[in-house]
């Protein structure tokens, strides 16, 4: 980890955590860029934890030791791999390597799922700092297998075998 030095847990998300995380975001554009075209923002709570999923997908909060949620993030199968998505930092804690300690628990967590192989994400295009945190993890740029229509035209989706 780059410069967080508490001690960090990697523990299940639920939707006792939606307000907290609904807070990380101030607009439509940053609320999109991390949850889809979709989103929409402002968005009542309740909206909100519907369209996240907290029960249907694999969410995961990395957590300090006073249990603070400090990122977010999700993981569930897609064409063949283990896909992530929804992954977020804390606005006041970024910068601090906290994507690549969650994006490494993460994958640790995700390598359990049977049924998959690689994993995959999509990634905005102009969010260079999350594009050269994946590519230091090993994924790279990869064409996406179906279409994914016009509200999509600013991603990259990315895999690591």
């Amino acid at each position: 980890m780059d410069k967080y030095t508490l001690p960090l847990s990697l523990n299940i998300a639920k939707p006792d955590d939606a307000a907290l995380l609904y807070s990380w975001f101030s607009s439509l554009k940053d609320i999109r860029d991390w949850g889809g075209p979709h989103m929409d923002y402002p968005l009542p709570l309740d909206n909100f934890i519907s369209l996240v999923k907290f029960s249907e997908l694999n969410s995961f909060k990395l957590v300090d030791d006073e249990q603070k949620m400090l990122a977010f993030g999700q993981f569930y199968p897609r064409l063949g791999r283990t896909h992530f998505g929804r992954i977020a930092v804390s606005p006041k804690h970024r910068q601090q390597g906290l994507g690549r300690e969650l994006m490494t628990r993460l994958i640790e967590q995700a390598s359990t799922f049977k049924n998959t192989n690689g994993y995959s994400l999509f990634v905005m295009d102009d969010n260079h700092g999350a594009k050269q945190l994946y590519v230091s993890l090993g994924f790279v740029t990869a064409g996406y297998p179906d279409p994914l229509g016009e509200n999509w035209d600013s991603c990259e989706y990315m895999i690591r075998d």
